[in-house]
């Protein structure tokens, strides 16, 4: 899923991504002003999710949820983070 150049897009986004179970690869890119906020739990969950590619988002600030874990179960690969206005750290 790839949502680019959305600059209509508002809030954060909603915890139901994690309903997306064959969710390969997820990016934003160079989206809208008022789309932020902390990035759903969910997503880290996916077990066929590869990548998680952020990238020139110019509105709020967003950040990693204070729970995330990568679970032994997924195939996460790759979290990108690029020209962003991210908060907070990165947890192990």
């Amino acid at each position: 899923m790839q949502l680019e150049n959305n600059i209509r897009l508002t809030g954060p986004l909603p915890q139901t991504i994690g309903n997306m179970i064959h969710l390969v690869s997820f990016s934003l890119i160079l989206n809208g002003p008022k789309f932020g906020g902390e990035l759903p739990s969910s997503l880290f969950q996916l077990k066929n999710l590869k990548t998680i590619h952020i990238q020139s988002i110019s509105g709020k600030v967003w950040s990693l949820p204070t729970d995330a874990q990568v679970g032994d179960d997924t195939q996460l690969e790759r979290l990108v983070l690029v020209r962003n206005n991210f908060a907070g750290i990165i947890p192990p």
